[in-house]
């Protein structure tokens, strides 16, 4: 058993680099999904946002601490909405003065922090995200000047960066922290001595393109059982960012690359939407091999013609996150 295995699954190496070598292609050459506009929710920012200044940071740095449990578009335009309505919600000299909610229970007074961020970001757990906001306000204040950026100061390896956030700052885990970092690479705001290091937040399409794409291999098959996100989360983040360093790919680009397909084509789960917007569809592990076959000239697939994936795939409600269940379905399938 390597390094990118378990008793679940293992990382085919050989199917990555067939499928990332199309996929990053046809993301630099803006073909299907990639010549949209307006993709990544992060490269919208408010109005009122000077680009590249300590306040883009600090935007940043509070709405991904919104991003947990909610769909990341909704939740950066709400985010997006406040700034662009009244800035002092991502000024930490304000929010660290705020009331600090004591328990999930009390009735939600109109003005609190948390009020707004129920209210007007719409987000599921306003009093823990209020709480992680003050504490973190606090935090940046007492040691780095109000600015989160200085938490980086003098670190020149991006894992170190990733370790150091996690530590320092309440509410910024493993999974938002490397979103944070992200965020703050693309957009240059900071940079390190080995950005392509950088171990990528492993989200909801990261997995299912995995599966979808021959890459994340199941040890069964046709089974209700199914594998948690969160346990194959570790082993996918660590072989993106060692596949990046070693056939010299940009760990950022391909993760944005898996994103924006997982996102705007793979979670429509219809066949129409994967045959013209999807690009790599020819490396698809789900889609109907009959219908591959039919359509392999390239013509493009009427409604009428088109059919909902076959992949199988459940997000339980109300238990967590890190909890999605991924049930690969691999009955009349082409593996090309």
């Amino acid at each position: 058993m390597n390094e990118f295995e378990n008793h679940l699954f293992y990382i085919n190496e050989d199917r990555a680099k067939l499928v990332f070598k199309v996929l990053m292609e046809s993301y630099y050459a803006k073909k299907g999904i990639f010549n949209e506009k307006n993709l990544f929710p992060d490269d919208i920012l408010p109005g009122n946002l000077k680009i590249g200044s300590k306040e883009h940071a600090l935007f940043y740095f509070y709405s991904v601490l919104g991003d947990a449990r909610v769909k990341s578009s909704v939740n950066y335009q709400k985010f997006r909405r406040l700034h662009e309505k009244d800035m002092k919600y991502f000024n930490p000299y304000f929010i660290a003065k705020q009331k600090y909610p004591k328990t999930e229970f009390e009735l939600v007074e109109d003005g609190t922090l948390e009020y707004i961020l129920g209210m007007e970001i719409g987000n599921p757990t306003p009093v823990r995200l209020a709480r992680y906001m003050i504490s973190s306000s606090k935090r940046i204040i007492e040691i780095y000047k109000g600015n989160p950026l200085n938490i980086f100061d003098g670190v020149k390896d991006v894992k170190q960066a990733r370790e150091k956030i996690i530590k320092e700052v309440d509410g910024y885990g493993s999974h938002l922290s490397s979103l944070f970092l992200t965020f703050c690479i693309k957009h240059n705001l900071m940079h390190f001595d080995n950005d392509n290091s950088l171990l990528p937040k492993i989200d909801f399409h990261d997995v299912t393109l995995a599966f979808a794409f021959g890459i994340l291999v199941p040890k069964f098959k046709d089974t209700e059982e199914g594998i948690r996100r969160d346990k194959c989360t570790d082993k996918l983040q660590n072989f993106l960012s060692y596949f990046s360093q070693k056939y010299n790919y940009n760990v950022i680009d391909l993760d944005s690359a898996l994103w924006a397909l997982g996102s705007h084509v793979c979670t429509k789960l219809d066949w129409l939407e994967c045959w013209n917007r999807c690009s790599v569809k020819e490396y698809c592990y789900v889609k109907p091999g009959s219908d591959n076959k039919k359509k392999k000239n390239g013509d493009e697939i009427t409604y009428e013609e088109s059919k909902f994936y076959p992949f199988k795939e459940s997000r339980i409600k109300n238990i967590g996150d890190l909890q999605d269940l991924f049930i690969p379905s691999f009955s009349d399938r082409d593996l090309l």
